[in-house]
């Protein structure tokens, strides 16, 4: 008899911890789970997902801000017990070379690897043990991809089963196979291109811009929070006369409209800027704000993406050594070691104004879904405040602005034209790689805008 486990787990009170089930396998037969074995529990041990459900919700696995919640419903019906059967053998049986297994936020980009292979299997005969076992059909495969991320993921399944023992995947794979990936991955890996390095230039634009905005809002915030607060608690302030009439009320005791709700508050200078003109419009300006705030957190730390989303309200410290203030941003990770570790980031003091933003805009929001100030993350989603369409709070999970959306990003208030890529920018970027042929890719020519991104 063997016992795997799938080494996640949320915090309990008193230092236990909630964990999925173990995996026993008994004799040396393959044998797919129990539908009723428990693949992720809350944080009070009680299961939310079992191996039956179509969808595995592991957010009280991951970082704050994960996405974690596995969508089999997407898949056909006749490969879905396969395509969990995977997920479930990176989960339990893969060692990952750190102290863990997958995170639950890598086996959602799994999950595209997994619904690309029921997508070239539906309406055939062909399954996913074919794909990975049979030479013609593995190469079919892997040749008809248009995107290097889904070979990726392809190779690297192919790989974990390739190395675990057929009785306990169910996976038989031959070292022809294997070669035909060798081959592959050899040819790409050559015209593989590294994410480039943002030319300084355009880099100290950008951070001057994201300084400039969260500035101004800065200046505000006090303004801002009294505003929001008093739209909260009441719901005609700032709203068109057909909405207050729709709430009962009459002309002549219509509360005040939006242009004069902010008139009052001393925000008509900075909205009117901006050109936020309603009440979901200051919400969607807000959350813009909020991603401008967790660049130049990121650009000041360093830190990954998914890090920057997993702080709480809390994490900026500053301390004396040798009478020098030092600031630290305080706190998650999961890279290297697989589960959540308590980690600071050394900044600058120059993310105080857009820290303090965005503390205070999620401060707002936390208290309206009921939850404690250390609890609230720094970037919770502002969809949780109830001024127009709003969402609920499941009393688990706490979304954040994932920042996934292009229409909620801080670009679409900063002046794009600064980022056009100049003949010294080229000249830069030829400096750091002279062997890549710059001018051939069309992103990166004269007067192209430089596409950002958080890797």
């Amino acid at each position: 008899m063997k016992i795997f486990s799938a080494n996640y787990y949320s915090e309990i009170a008193d230092g236990e911890c909630s964990r999925p089930d173990a995996f026993v396998q008994e004799g040396k037969s393959f044998v797919f789970p129990d539908f009723d074995f428990v693949i992720s529990r809350n944080k009070s041990g009680d299961a939310i997902s079992t191996f039956k459900n179509d969808t595995w919700d592991l957010r009280p696995y991951g970082l704050t801000g994960s996405q974690g919640r596995l969508m089999f419903a997407n898949v056909s019906k006749e490969n879905r017990l396969d395509a969990k059967w995977v997920i479930f053998i990176l989960m339990y049986f893969s060692d990952s070379g750190r102290a863990s297994v997958l995170s639950a936020n890598t086996l959602v980009g799994y999950m595209k690897l997994v619904r690309d292979l029921d997508s070239f299997c539906s309406g055939s005969s062909v399954g996913f043990r074919d794909v990975f076992a049979q030479q013609h059909i593995l190469r079919e495969y892997i040749f008809s991809r248009k995107h290097r991320y889904i070979v990726d993921r392809f190779i690297s399944v192919f790989r974990k089963l390739y190395c675990l023992p057929s009785n306990l995947t169910g996976y038989l794979l031959n070292e022809k196979c294997n070669n035909i990936l060798d081959k592959f991955r050899f040819r790409i890996d050559k015209s593989s291109l590294q994410f480039p390095v943002i030319p300084p230039r355009i880099l100290s634009e950008l951070i001057d811009s994201l300084e400039e905005i969260v500035g101004y809002v800065h200046d505000d915030i006090d303004r801002i929070k009294e505003f929001l607060i008093a739209i909260l608690e009441n719901e005609n302030l700032g709203r068109c006369k057909a909405y207050q009439r729709q709430k009962g009320l009459s002309a002549g005791n219509f509360e005040p409209h939006f242009d004069k709700a902010i008139e009052l508050y001393g925000l008509s200078n900075l909205l009117d800027t901006y050109e936020v003109d309603n009440i979901p419009a200051c919400r969607s300006f807000l959350s813009k704000i909020q991603h401008g705030c967790a660049l130049i957190l990121l650009i000041y730390s360093g830190k990954r993406r998914s890090e920057m989303l997993s702080l709480k309200v809390d994490s900026l410290k500053e301390s004396l050594v040798n009478g020098k203030k030092i600031y630290k941003l305080h706190g998650v990770t999961r890279k290297l070691v697989g589960q959540s570790k308590s980690v600071s980031w050394i900044t600058s003091k120059d993310i105080k104004k857009a820290y303090e933003v965005a503390k205070s805009l999620a401060l707002i929001a936390g208290k309206e879904i009921g939850l404690k100030e250390k609890e609230t993350p720094l970037f919770i989603s502002l969809a949780y405040l109830p001024i127009c369409s709003s969402i609920g709070y499941d009393g688990i999970n706490v979304n954040v602005n994932s920042f996934t959306n292009k229409v909620m990003e801080v670009f679409e208030l900063i002046d794009l034209d600064k980022f056009s890529i100049s003949y010294d920018d080229v000249k830069f970027l030829d400096k750091i790689d002279p062997f890549r042929a710059w001018g051939e890719e069309e992103k990166f020519a004269l007067d192209a805008r430089w596409r950002f991104s958080t890797h």
